[in-house]
């Protein structure tokens, strides 16, 4: 029974040291948290959802916190040695798209034309790219004058180190690809 109790008191004290250094790390987000519990209050539908979220998640935490101390303790020094040391020896090498990998130049007219989406259902919008239809604007509207749109095909690995085809259209700005709006990302393993 000694050993319970021992076990418990270190799982109190680990809880209070995590609960202390959270607080610390994040000053303003506890009373961000209060405030809005406050403000849910006052709407009866959100009440349930922020006594929840302020008070029985928090009991439970601190109950898992009390019994599964080793556990928080080794997920902490890995994020603490492993994890950062991983983040700061391999910078993460982000996706671009390299003059290699285009194919051919394109108009505007041309794309929306060939990426019209005509759904019998209704449930996509009849526009270019249905759904993400507001992306396409955004990559339209990163185009300056000069500027070209190309197709584009490219195989990449990805930092985890999974081969990727990914497909797409590319603003070549002074010769250079720039900004690209992908529309096919699959693994090369796939069928």
């Amino acid at each position: 029974m000694s050993y319970l109790i021992g076990y418990l008191a270190i799982g109190v004290v680990v809880c209070a040291v995590i609960v202390i250094a959270h607080h610390f790390a994040n000053e303003q987000e506890p009373r961000k948290k209060i405030k809005s519990w406050i403000d849910s209050l006052k709407k009866p539908a959100d009440w349930w959802l922020g006594f929840l979220e302020s008070v029985v998640v928090p009991i439970l935490a601190t109950a898992f916190a009390i019994v599964a101390w080793p556990i928080l303790i080794y997920w902490k020094l890995q994020e603490r040695f492993f994890l950062r040391k991983a983040a700061t020896s391999s910078e993460e090498k982000a996706f671009s798209v390299e003059r290699s990998d285009l194919l051919g130049q394109v108009t505007i007219e041309e794309v929306e034309r060939l990426e019209i989406v005509h759904d019998p259902l209704g449930a996509v919008p009849d526009l270019p790219f249905g759904h993400l239809n507001a992306a396409w604007r955004k990559f339209k509207d990163a185009l300056l004058p000069g500027d070209e749109v190309w197709t584009f095909a490219a195989d990449w690995t990805s930092e985890w180190g999974r081969r990727e085809h990914r497909k797409g259209y590319v603003i070549v700005r002074a010769g250079e690809p720039g900004p690209f709006f992908c529309t096919a990302w699959r693994f090369a393993d796939a069928a």
